[in-house]
């Protein structure tokens, strides 16, 4: 588990990996490679403010 505070609220959350909502979807789709943009952000329970977000495009080769 890693501790985050909240930078609102002030509260001090556990969190796991399980508490991470990811999302994905399709930036480009070419002959011979996908490229993908992932995102994951948590949200304070107490206030509802996020605690983190990061976002990342990654381009995977099709073979």
């Amino acid at each position: 588990m890693v501790l985050f505070k909240c930078r609102v609220c002030g509260e001090a959350v556990e969190v796991s990996k399980n508490d991470v909502d990811l999302d994905c979807y399709v930036e480009e789709l070419g002959k011979d490679f996908i490229s993908i943009t992932v995102t994951a952000t948590m949200k304070c329970p107490s206030c509802g403010e996020p605690l983190f977000e990061a976002e990342d495009t990654i381009e995977l080769e099709l073979e």
